[in-house]
C-alpha cells in the first residue's frame, strides 16, 4: 500500500466523508488505484451538489472520497465547503502529506518545509508522530525531532546531549550529520547557548565538552545565573549516568590535556578539590597531597575519612581504591602508635593488653602493607610507606615485645592465670558441646594470628543470622605449626620427640598430617579433612560427613604456606586477605551441613616486617650445644644447649611437654642466622603476636539480625525560598557489624519528574556521637523548578535495591515552592 493510500485510509477512520482536493491533478492516478472496503469513490465534475447529496441524503451509508480536481474556490463559494468543515479535507502534497503522517496541527505545517530532510523520512515522521503532543510549542517539536535523530528516549536537551557526547567520544559522526541534515544543527546549539550559556563562534559538539569541563573550574562559570545552575546540574547528572561513563572519562582526558588541569590545580589545597569529580588529575593531586601530609602526620584519621566519604563517588575511585585505603591505614597506625605507651605489669597484663586494644596496630600495618603492594601506583606512598615502617617497628613491635620479654624471662613455666592454654583447647571449646550432643567444626587455619581473627569475626558477623566472639588462648612454645596442631587435638600427654624428625606425639602416637589426626579424633567420634577436600564435596557429602561424625577438623593452610617461603613471604598480607576470604566461605558451607556451632582457631601466629631485614635484627650469637633435632629464624630444639644472652633457654618440662628436650628462642623479635630462609615472615618465639592465638566462637542463627542504617529527614523549614537548598539528614545510629552502612540517592521531585541535582552520600559513620552524624547536603533547582512556583515538591531519599540498578523511595518529605523574584539572582 502506497503512503498516500495508506494515509487517506487513515482519514477515512475519522470521518466518513473525505473531500480530496488535488488541484493539479498530480494525484489522480492514487485516486484511480485506490480501493478500499465499503468505501466509495466520486470524481467531482461541476456536480458538487449531486455528489454532497448523495453523501449525505441519497446514499449515506458507505463511506466517500470526493475528489476534485482544478481549482478551488474559496470561502462560500466552494460548494463542499461545509462538508470540508464538518467532515475531512485531504490533501496529497508533500508538505500537507508529510505533516498529516507526523501528527503536526495545520499552524506548525511550516515546520515541513524548514526541515524537510527530516520529514522526508516516513521512519522520522512515525516516530516523531507517537511523541507529539496537542500543547506542543514549535520548540517542543524541534526537540523531538532531535530526540528522534538521537534515537533518544526523552527529547530534554540533557538525555540528547548524553548521547551525543557518547558519539563524540567515539568519534561516531552518524547522530551529528544526521541533525545537520534534518537542518537542526542551529536549533541545537542555540539550546546549549540559551540553556547552558555555551558560546561560540564555531559551536561543536568537542568544544562544547572542552567548555562544559572548563565550567567546572573557578572563575569559568557561565555568566548567566541561571544558566550557571543548568550547566552545573546537567554536568553533574550526566558524570553520574553510568551509560555515560566511559564516555564521560575519555573526554575528560582530552580536556585536562588540553586545559593542563594539572598545572592550573597545582597549587590549591585538597580540601578544595574534594567536590571536583571532573578529572583524574584530580584524584591524583588528592592522593598525592594527603599521602605526604600523612607522612608529616599532619593528616588526622577524621580528615582522611573525610576524603573517603568524597573520592568514593569519584569515577576513577577504583583505580586509586587502593591508595586512598592505604592512607587512611597509614594514618589510623601513626594516630595509635603516637598514642601507645608500653607498660606491661605482669605476664598476664600483657597478654590482656594485647588481645584488648594492641593487636589494633598489627591490623592497620598489615592493611596499610596489603594496599601499598596491591596498587599500581605505589610511588606518592614511598614517604608515608618509610615513616610507617620506622614507627611500626621502631616504636611500636621492638619496644611492646622488648617489655613483654621481662616478663617472658621472669616465668618458670609457661602459664597463664587469665588466659588459658592453647593445649586446653579441645577440653574448653569442643568437649562441652559434644556433651550436648551437639555436631561441632574446628576449623583451623595455619597462621591465623589474633588480629586477623578479629576482622574475620568481623566480617561473619555482617552475614545474616551469624554471631561471632573472640577469644584469646597462650599458644604453645615453640609456636611452630607441628606442636601448635597438635595441641588443639584431644589429649592428655604432649611430647615434643628428640631426634632428627622432631616428631610431635600425642599421647605416644604421632599427630602430624591429617591421616594421624583423623585417627585421633576417632576417639570420640570425629575426623579431620583438609579445607581443599571439604570445599570439593557436593552439599549433599558436606551434610553426610556431619551426620556420620560428631566432630570435624578443617584444615585450611593460605596464610602460612605463602609466607613461611622465601620466595613468596612478602604476598603474606596477600595470603591473609585470601584467607580471610576463604574462611567466610568455610564457615558457611559449614552451616549449610546443618552445623550451628562453629570454632576457628589457629596453630600460631607470626611477625612480619614488610621492609629488608637489617643485619642488627638478627641475633649476632649463633646457638651452640652437644645436639640440634630442629631450628629456624625462631627456635631451636636439642640437648645440652649452652646459655646465651640472647637466647631465652626453656626446659620442655617448663613448657608443659613431655620428654627430654631444651628449647632455645631469640629474645623480644630478633631471628637467628640461617642460610636461605626468609626473614620477614617467621614464627617459633614467644612474641605477642607469634603466641596470642585466637579462638572465633561462631554460631549459625535465624537470619534477618543484620539491617542498614536508619537515616531521617531533620528538614526546619516545609518552604523553599531560594534555588539552593540545604537539607539536613541524620544517621539514627552507629553502623556496625549488625547495623551496615546505606548509600543513599537525593533530589527534589514533582511528581515524577527530577527538578535538582541529584547528591549520593555514603551513611557509613561509626561515630557515638550524634552530633556527627548529621550530614548537610546541598540541592540545586534545576530549571524545571521554574514554573513551580506555590507547588508542593517531594524532597525524596532513595536507596538501591540489593542486586540491582534501580533506586527506589526510602523516605520523603513534602515542601512547598515559594520562591520570591530575588531567587532569580541566586546561584
Amino acid at each position: 500500500m502506497s503512503e498516500i493510500h495508506q494515509h487517506l485510509n487513515e482519514a477515512l477512520k475519522k470521518s466518513r466523508i473525505v473531500v480530496w482536493n488535488d488541484p493539479s491533478g498530480e494525484f489522480q492516478a492514487d485516486f484511480d488505484t485506490f480501493e478500499a472496503h465499503g468505501v466509495e469513490k466520486r470524481k467531482i465534475k461541476n456536480d458538487e451538489f449531486a455528489r454532497k447529496f448523495e453523501a449525505l441524503r441519497s446514499n449515506p451509508a458507505p463511506r466517500y472520497v470526493l475528489y476534485r480536481s482544478g481549482p478551488v474556490k474559496e470561502g462560500i463559494d466552494n460548494w463542499l465547503y461545509d462538508v470540508e468543515l464538518f467532515y475531512a479535507k485531504f490533501s496529497a502534497n508533500k508538505v500537507d502529506l508529510a505533516a498529516d503522517v507526523s501528527g503536526l496541527p495545520q499552524d506548525l505545517k511550516y515546520l515541513v518545509a524548514q526541515h524537510s530532510g527530516f520529514f522526508a523520512d516516513d521512519s522520522n515522521r512515525q516516530a516523531l508522530k507517537a511523541m507529539l503532543r496537542n500543547s506542543d510549542s514549535p520548540v517542543d517539536v524541534k526537540a523531538k525531532m532531535l530526540a528522534v535523530c538521537c534515537d533518544a528516549a526523552d527529547h530534554r536537551l540533557d538525555e540528547i546531549v548524553g548521547i551525543l557526547l557518547d558519539d563524540s567520544a567515539k568519534n561516531n559522526v552518524a547522530r551529528i550529520k544526521k541533525i545537520a541534515d534534518c537542518d537542526l544543527t542551529g536549533f541545537l546549539f542555540e539550546g546549549l547557548q540559551s540553556i547552558y550559556g555555551y558560546d561560540s563562534v564555531e559551536p561543536s559538539l568537542e568544544d562544547f565538552a572542552l567548555w562544559l569541563f572548563k565550567s567546572t573550574l573557578p572563575g569559568y562559570e557561565p555568566k548567566a545565573s541561571h544558566q550557571a545552575r543548568n550547566a552545573r546540574l546537567f554536568f553533574g547528572s550526566w558524570s553520574h549516568d553510568i551509560r555515560h561513563s566511559q564516555a564521560f572519562t575519555t573526554l575528560s582526558g582530552d580536556a585536562s590535556k588540553i586545559l593542563l588541569i594539572d598545572k592550573a590545580i597545582e597549587n590549591t589545597p585538597y580540601p578544595d578539590l574534594l567536590e571536583n569529580l571532573a578529572f583524574e588529575v584530580v584524584d591524583q593531586k588528592i592522593l598525592s597531597e594527603t599521602a605526604r601530609l600523612a607522612a608529616d602526620k599532619t593528616l588526622n584519621g577524621k580528615d582522611a575519612g573525610a576524603v573517603l566519604r568524597h573520592r568514593r563517588r569519584s569515577l576513577w575511585w577504583t583505580n586509586y581504591e587502593d591508595l586512598y585505603l592505604a592512607i587512611e591505614a597509614g594514618v589510623a597506625l601513626l594516630e595509635e602508635v603516637d598514642a601507645f605507651q608500653v607498660q606491661i605489669n605482669s605476664f598476664d597484663d600483657g597478654l590482656t593488653k594485647y588481645s584488648q586494644t594492641w593487636w589494633r596496630i598489627d591490623s592497620l600495618y598489615r592493611r596499610f602493607i596489603y594496599r601499598v603492594r596491591k596498587t599500581e601506583f605505589s610511588q606518592p606512598l614511598e614517604q608515608l610507606r618509610d615513616v610507617v615502617e620506622s614507627h611500626y617497628s621502631n616504636k611500636f613491635l621492638i619496644p611492646l615485645n622488648d617489655a613483654w620479654q621481662v616478663r617472658v624471662d621472669a616465668l618458670d613455666v609457661w602459664k597463664s592465670a587469665v588466659v588459658p592454654s592453647q593445649r586446653d583447647f579441645f577440653a574448653k571449646y569442643v568437649q562441652p558441646q559434644l556433651a550436648k550432643k551437639n555436631k561441632v567444626c574446628v576449623i583451623i587455619s595455619d597462621a591465623m594470628r589474633y588480629e586477623i581473627a578479629e576482622e574475620l569475626g568481623s566480617r561473619v558477623r555482617q552475614e545474616s543470622g551469624y554471631e561471632a566472639v573472640l577469644d584469646a588462648q597462650l599458644g604453645v612454645l615453640p609456636s611452630y605449626t607441628q606442636l601448635g596442631m597438635a595441641s588443639l587435638l584431644p589429649h592428655s600427654k604432649l611430647e615434643q620427640q628428640a631426634g632428627k624428625n622432631a616428631l610431635v606425639l600425642l599421647d605416644g602416637v604421632p599427630s602430624g598430617g591429617t591421616e594421624n589426626r583423623s585417627k585421633i579424633l576417632l576417639s570420640v567420634g570425629g575426623t579431620a579433612i583438609k579445607a581443599t577436600s571439604f570445599v570439593d564435596l557436593t552439599r549433599d557429602e558436606q551434610r553426610a560427613l556431619f551426620k556420620d561424625n560428631a566432630v570435624v577438623y578443617i584444615y585450611h593452610d593460605t596464610i602460612d604456606h605463602t609466607g613461611d617461603k622465601l620466595a613468596t613471604e612478602t604476598s603474606a598480607f596477600h595470603a591473609a586477605e585470601q584467607a580471610l576470604v576463604d574462611l567466610v566461605s568455610l564457615v558457611k558451607k559449614t552451616a549449610g551441613a546443618n552445623v550451628s556451632n562453629m570454632l576457628v582457631t589457629a596453630d600460631h601466629g607470626f611477625i612480619y616486617q614488610d621492609k629488608p631485614i637489617d643485619a642488627s635484627d638478627f641475633l649476632s650469637e649463633a646457638p651452640q650445644g652437644d645436639e640440634f633435632f630442629f631450628e629456624n629464624r625462631r627456635f631451636v630444639l636439642g640437648r645440652n644447649l649452652k646459655p646465651l644472652h640472647g637466647l631465652r633457654m626453656f626446659t620442655s618440662a617448663q613448657l608443659g611437654l613431655e620428654g627430654e628436650i631444651e628449647i632455645q628462642i631469640p629474645k623480644s623479635i630478633k631471628r637467628l642466622k640461617r642460610q636461605g630462609a626468609g626473614a620477614r615472615f617467621v614464627h617459633g618465639g614467644a612474641s605477642l603476636q607469634e603466641v596470642v592465638v585466637p579462638v572465633l566462637r561462631v554460631n549459625k542463627k535465624k537470619a534477618g539480625d543484620v539491617s542498614l542504617v536508619d537515616v531521617e529527614i531533620m528538614q526546619e523549614k516545609d518552604s523553599i525560598t531560594t534555588n539552593q537548598v540545604v537539607v539536613g539528614l541524620f544517621q539514627k545510629e552507629p553502623v556496625s557489624d549488625k547495623v551496615q552502612a546505606r548509600q543513599l540517592k537525593v533530589g527534589l521531585y514533582f511528581g515524577d519528574r527530577l527538578i535538582s541535582n541529584e547528591v549520593i552520600h555514603d551513611f557509613d559513620l561509626t561515630s557515638l556521637d550524634k552530633r556527627e552524624r548529621m550530614a548537610s547536603l546541598q540541592l540545586v533547582l534545576s530549571k524545571d523548578a521554574d514554573d513551580l512556583m506555590k507547588e508542593n515538591v517531594e524532597l525524596r531519599l532513595l536507596a538501591k535495591a540489593p542486586k540491582t540498578t534501580h533506586w527506589g523511595v526510602y523516605a520523603s518529605k513534602t515542601l512547598k515552592l515559594s520562591r520570591s523574584f530575588t531567587s532569580d539572582f541566586d546561584f
